[in-house]
């Protein structure tokens, strides 16, 4: 009987399940075993970003698992990798990740979202904001919420010069906005000089 060992540094992936698994549905002669199939069978985890298998004489089976390490949700439903590539898991485990930073696109623009995200948190990270939700329109727009100083702030970003806009944005945000932040609740920077700024409705008395 083949003995079979599962390995790798898992937190979502439950590796005695696994093993049950492979203790069942693997079967026949210790050579004959077919690890295209295992893998398969490993890999439809949707927490398993790689598996490897090889045989270890006289008749172990080692199975090495790499665990997806999730960068953003993707939508309400999915996760994204730090490559993009978007996987489902259960609800509660989405549950439980719901701190992390949601984007929003077509699919097929997942790994552009990605390296923009990556690029926008650098570049937000000096004034101090945190990404919550990053938006790409199908035409090609951004749209990113942060939280600064505890208070959520909507900024349009649009399409077009994204590298002038967000130095303009920072440079007017430094210089005229940072201390009323929370009567700010959407910048604009889609213009050709300056930005826009819509402020909070006073409360109600």
């Amino acid at each position: 009987m083949t003995e079979i060992s599962v390995q790798g540094n898992m937190h979502y992936v439950d590796g005695q399940a696994l093993h049950a698994l492979l203790q069942e549905e693997v079967k026949g002669a210790f050579f004959d075993l077919d690890l295209n199939s295992i893998q398969k069978m490993v890999e439809a985890n949707p927490w398993v970003e790689r598996v490897d298998i090889h045989r270890i004489w006289p008749d172990r089976l080692v199975v090495n698992v790499d665990e997806e390490l999730p960068v953003a949700r993707w939508g309400d439903k999915q996760l994204v990798n730090s490559v993009g590539r978007i996987f489902t898991p259960q609800q509660a485990q989405l549950d439980e990740l719901a701190g992390l930073p949601r984007l929003y696109g077509p699919d097929d623009q997942v790994q552009e979202a990605m390296r923009y995200f990556s690029t926008l948190s650098q570049q937000l990270r000096p004034l101090q904001m945190k990404i919550s939700d990053l938006i790409l329109e199908k035409r090609g727009a951004w749209t990113v919420d942060v939280i600064v100083a505890d208070q959520p702030l909507r900024i349009l970003l649009g399409r077009e010069d994204l590298r002038e806009r967000l130095y303009r944005f920072s440079t007017i945000y430094t210089a005229a906005l940072k201390d009323r932040i929370s009567q700010i609740e959407q910048i604009d920077v889609r213009h050709t000089n300056g930005v826009a700024v819509r402020w909070k409705q006073p409360a109600s008395t």
